[in-house]
């Protein structure tokens, strides 16, 4: 319930259909706490047909409530554009740091 413990596995971050995450999204970097108390973190996801490879997004939550979203992006943060960032396959396009 606070990030730390929890008590049950569930998705607290999911695709979103008609945009660039519409599938799988996975944990990106650690979430840091804002001065209002909620969670800024980054996640990873496969972009959609129109795009190649992985994409990273970003999300606010509820820092009382982690499981609900306040603020997500509607564009990537980094997504592939260089050739060797385009390679095949595309899921070695790593966006975690």
């Amino acid at each position: 319930n606070d990030l730390l413990h929890w008590t049950a596995a569930e998705d607290a971050i999911v695709g979103r259909p008609g945009s660039f995450d519409p599938g799988y999204c996975e944990a990106g970097a650690p979430p840091v706490r804002l001065a209002d108390g909620n969670y800024f973190t980054t996640y990873d996801t496969i972009i959609g047909s129109q795009r190649h490879g992985w994409a990273a997004g970003w999300v606010v939550l509820n820092g009382s409530n982690p499981r609900e979203v306040l603020q997500r992006g509607g564009e990537p943060l980094v997504e592939p554009t260089r050739p060797w960032e385009l390679q095949t396959p595309p899921q070695w396009n790593w966006t975690q740091a």
